[in-house]
């Protein structure tokens, strides 16, 4: 979060950041119209396949932001990064069709985005079916029209929705990832137009790390937000 909200202040970018937020961070940039959703996972030895349960829940939660209705008209964005790797090929993992997925950089068309958008299909599919009997509970109505609804989703939403999906596997050790983040935002912080960001590095980077962490814990939901003007202040 702090190497983002660095490099929107050096490169002008002018959005805003919510930590733990929809999803672990959330960029809103309201005059272009765009909302990109991030979940990072940090471990030592996991490789990922779409069995993973991190990336069945990454996977559902995505599509519940994306059919949301503050979200509509926005041109949206999910991202899940890893520091590891893509599983191999066991069982019906499909750990082939993610490989594909992430090698793709974004150009998600014929045989292979039917595919991938069958995939989420059969995933979010799943989530609902397991969700929909405690939907009844609660109001059998509702659950019989959102049922309908989801049921009768045309396959070009799911392709739009696959489209809207990056996949990064950097395959790298935990430190190393870490490292690497903190050196680039040792950098941004040099390039900021503020004299204390060089000659007072060690102590800006300390002070805008405690802001992100301060914000992460806020009830309030517009506390958790971070824009270049706060980095101003």
């Amino acid at each position: 979060t702090l190497e983002i909200w660095l490099s929107n202040k050096v490169n002008s970018v002018d959005e805003n950041i919510y930590c733990e937020y929809e999803d672990d961070v959330f960029q809103q940039n309201i005059k272009e119209g765009k909302s990109k959703f991030t979940q990072l996972k940090l471990y030592g030895s996991k490789n990922f396949s779409f069995q993973s349960n991190e990336v069945f829940k990454a996977i559902t939660n995505f599509f519940s932001l994306f059919v949301k209705g503050e979200y509509k008209f926005d041109e949206i964005e999910f991202v899940f990064e890893t520091n590891t790797a893509i599983a191999g090929k066991y069982g019906g993992n499909d750990s082939e069709l993610l490989t594909e997925w992430a090698g793709n950089k974004g150009q998600l068309e014929g045989d292979l985005l039917k595919r991938c958008a069958a995939k989420l299909k059969s995933i979010v599919t799943e989530f609902v079916q397991e969700r929909l009997p405690e939907l009844i509970k609660v109001d059998k109505t509702l659950a019989q029209v959102a049922e309908l609804e989801f049921a009768n989703m045309p396959e070009v939403v799911w392709e739009n929705f696959a489209k809207s999906i990056k996949w990064i596997f950097n395959e790298e050790y935990p430190n190393d990832a870490i490292e690497k983040v903190n050196d680039s935002i040792k950098n941004l912080i040099k390039s900021l137009p503020f004299p204390s960001s060089k000659n007072q590095s060690e102590q800006a980077f300390t002070a805008l790390y405690y802001e992100v962490s301060e914000k992460m814990f806020q009830q309030d939901i517009g506390e958790r937000c971070l824009t270049p003007q706060r980095m101003d202040e």
